[in-house]
C-alpha cells in the first residue's frame, strides 16, 4: 500500500506520482473467488436498502394524499366567484313585493 507524504505549499507537485505510488508494488488481479465474494457482498448491501412492501404502500398513499391536497389548494385558489352581482336598478321603476330580493 502506498504511503502518502504531506506536501508543503511551496513544494513542486510535478512528481506527485512518485509520492503516491511505490514502484516496488505490482498489481495483482483479483481471483475469481474474490470477485464472486465482492459481488455477493454488493448484492447483500443493496438488499439492505430496498424498501419493504409496507414502506412502498405508505409512500404511494402519501403521494396520493399530497397530490390531492395540491389539487384542492389550486381549485380553492382559482375557483370562480359564484356570487352574482345585482343588476343596476332604475330609480323610476317600482319594486313590487314579488320582485324584492331577500
Amino acid at each position: 500500500m502506498a504511503i502518502l507524504e504531506e506536501l508543503n505549499a511551496g513544494e513542486d507537485t510535478a512528481n506527485i506520482d512518485e509520492l503516491l505510488y511505490d514502484e516496488d508494488e505490482e498489481f495483482v488481479p483479483p481471483t475469481e473467488e474474490e470477485i464472486a465474494r465482492f459481488k455477493r457482498n454488493v448484492q447483500l448491501e443493496r438488499e439492505k436498502y430496498q424498501p419493504s412492501n409496507a414502506e412502498k404502500i405508505m409512500a404511494f398513499a402519501k403521494a396520493l394524499v399530497l397530490r390531492a391536497l395540491v389539487v384542492f389548494f389550486l381549485m380553492w385558489v382559482f375557483k370562480r366567484q359564484t356570487l352574482t352581482h345585482p343588476a343596476p336598478v332604475d330609480s323610476d321603476a317600482e319594486i313590487t313585493p314579488e320582485h324584492e330580493e331577500f
